[in-house]
């Protein structure tokens, strides 16, 4: 009857033990996928929709940002502890840059992480094909960067947009968080 118990223990600790490692392995591997959000209005309006698509995520975004605040922002959430290694950027709407501002802000970001630039779209933004212009180079010159094309995507469905061409409707918050998620995996 001891060596039966002793037998039953021995099979219950390995188990548990097998059991610890497969779950902090997994732990592991969901840790190192950490996302951050840096934008303007548009994905302000996006923000409960993009937590929900990409769970854990932290989404700073504000009114009327432009890119040069874009490091200062990048600084602020790593000095919190909250600049993951997969930054997505949608940052563009309020105006045009040069490419050192974009660059700028690639270069705190750093080679080690994985960036995401959102193109913008606007039906009425001037500035709209200079930025994503930039936004391109950008991600020609820093294999790092990849581009989320949402005015390609935009531009074909004014249903999601608000009459300014530039916001976004419920439908629209739905598809631009979605398609955050999908280009992130």
């Amino acid at each position: 009857m001891k060596n039966r118990n002793k037998s039953s223990i021995i099979f219950i600790t390995l188990i548990v033990v097998v059991l610890l490692l497969i779950g902090g392995s997994t732990t592991i591997l969901a840790s190192k996928r950490k996302v951050t959000a840096i934008g303007d209005s548009v994905m302000l309006g996006a923000v409960p929709n993009i937590k929900k698509t990409v769970p854990g995520c932290t989404v700073d975004a504000k009114v009327s940002r432009q890119v040069v605040k874009g490091t200062e922002i990048a600084k602020q959430l790593n000095k919190k502890g909250k600049l993951g290694n997969i930054v997505v950027i949608a940052l563009g709407t309020n105006g045009p840059f040069k490419q050192s501002a974009g660059q700028k802000l690639i270069n705190y970001l750093g080679k080690k992480r994985t960036i995401y630039w959102m193109t913008t779209y606007g039906k009425h933004l001037k500035w709209m094909k200079s930025v994503n212009k930039v936004i391109y180079a950008l991600a020609k010159k820093n294999k790092n960067v990849h581009v989320i094309d949402w005015a390609g995507k935009a531009a074909s469905h004014s249903e999601w947009l608000y009459k300014d061409g530039v916001h976004l409707q419920p439908k629209g918050r739905a598809a631009y968080a979605k398609m955050i998620a999908q280009k992130i995996k």
